[in-house]
This record gives structure tokens, C-alpha cells and sequence, in this order.
């Protein structure tokens, strides 16, 4: 049997903790996504999250402005503190709220409101 789901607050000492998670997700996404090939190997999917991400939003604002965009903007969950903490350093501000209602779901409590 399996140990029962326990969820935790943690730190950045918690963080290798996870890495079995993050591993798992990305084969979830190569299996189901290999159009987006090629993908990284599991190593450097976990060594190099947070630098990957941002490479990833310097190639994407460099395609985007090549087509001629010069507004952007972009959807994160509200408790990714990670990923609103790089979107704020690159300049991006909250500028609208998004609510979700979605039928035969409970309903979730988030932190911000």
C-alpha cells in the first residue's frame, strides 16, 4: 500500500524533494506531447528549471515582438510565487484577475484572493 498524500509547506532546503515529481511530469509531457520534441534528458529538466524558463520567455517575447506585438500578456496561476516573481522582474504587471467556475469540480481556496 501506498503512503497517504500529505501536503506540506516548505523551503528551499525541500526543494530535491520534489525532483521525482518534476521527473515524472516531464515524461508525462514528452509521452503526451511529442510534437514539442526535442525534449531534454531528466538531469537537466531538474538541474536547469528556473534558466530554462526564462530562455524559454526570451524566445518566446523575441518571436512574438518579430511578428510585431508590443503589448504582451500572459496567464499564470495564483499561487506559482516562482513564476510571478520572474514575470515581474522581466516587466509584466498585473493588469487583469480571471475567476473560474468549473462544473463538477470542488471548489478550490486559494491564498490570494
Amino acid at each position: 500500500m501506498t503512503d497517504p498524500w500529505q501536503v506540506r509547506t516548505g523551503t528551499a532546503d525541500d526543494l530535491d524533494s520534489l525532483a521525482p515529481l518534476w521527473i515524472a511530469v516531464h515524461h508525462r509531457h514528452v509521452e503526451t506531447m511529442p510534437e514539442l520534441a526535442p525534449y531534454v534528458g531528466d538531469d537537466e529538466t531538474w538541474r536547469e528549471p528556473r534558466s530554462l524558463y526564462a530562455q524559454l520567455l526570451d524566445r518566446l517575447e523575441a518571436h512574438l515582438r518579430g511578428r510585431g506585438a508590443t503589448d504582451l500578456v500572459l496567464g499564470v496561476l495564483p499561487g506559482n510565487g516562482d513564476a510571478i516573481r520572474l514575470y515581474r522582474r522581466r516587466g509584466y504587471r498585473p493588469t487583469w484577475l480571471y475567476l473560474s467556475k468549473f462544473e463538477g469540480r470542488q471548489e478550490s481556496r486559494s491564498r490570494n484572493p
